[in-house]
């Protein structure tokens, strides 16, 4: 590490411990694998090294901190960039800890919203079912009784296809 910014050295100094003296002149990768319990480690160490083979020419990753829910989420992008022939990376924490928050905020909504439109749903079938239904098999009741009673062919041909239509609905 040749560098690091205000934001970075202070994160690190609230950890204490090891990390309080993180910055220029630590080996990154040593940092990472001496976190080998650690599956966020491991797997950004990993695509560091894919980086460094030249195998890409960059990454991002979303982690969390810790494994406590209030611990802080961050956001590495990492870039490789050759200078004077040697090949350099830049690598950037973020800490996205409110963005993460409003994204997990808003996916609750999004569940409450898809919850209530289900709901609606439930309530529209069940008038169908309930009110139209029975209002259709009020006018069939109808129909029957004026096409028992009609006297004219025409009229009782049209009472009768009344009478299926309203078979079809319900």
């Amino acid at each position: 590490i040749i560098a690091v910014n205000e934001s970075w050295r202070r994160f690190m100094e609230s950890l204490g411990g090891p990390y309080a003296n993180f910055g220029g002149g630590t080996n990154y990768l040593d940092l990472l694998e001496s976190h080998s319990n650690c599956d966020t480690a491991l797997v950004i160490s990993e695509k560091v090294r894919d980086v460094m083979r030249g195998e890409t020419t960059g990454f991002c990753h979303v982690y969390q901190n810790s494994s406590r829910p209030a611990e802080p989420w961050f956001q590495l992008k990492v870039h490789s960039f050759l200078s004077e022939g040697t090949l350099r990376m830049g690598l950037a924490h973020q800490d996205i800890t409110d963005l993460k928050r409003a994204h997990d905020l808003q996916e609750h909504h999004n569940g409450q919203l898809l919850h209530a439109q289900d709901e609606e749903r439930r309530r529209i079938a069940r008038d169908l079912h309930e009110v139209t239904a029975q209002n259709i098999a009020m006018v069939k009741a109808e129909l029957s009784i004026a096409w028992a009673a009609s006297t004219g062919r025409r009229t009782a041909e049209q009472l009768r296809e009344g009478i299926l239509i309203c078979d079809q609905v319900i």
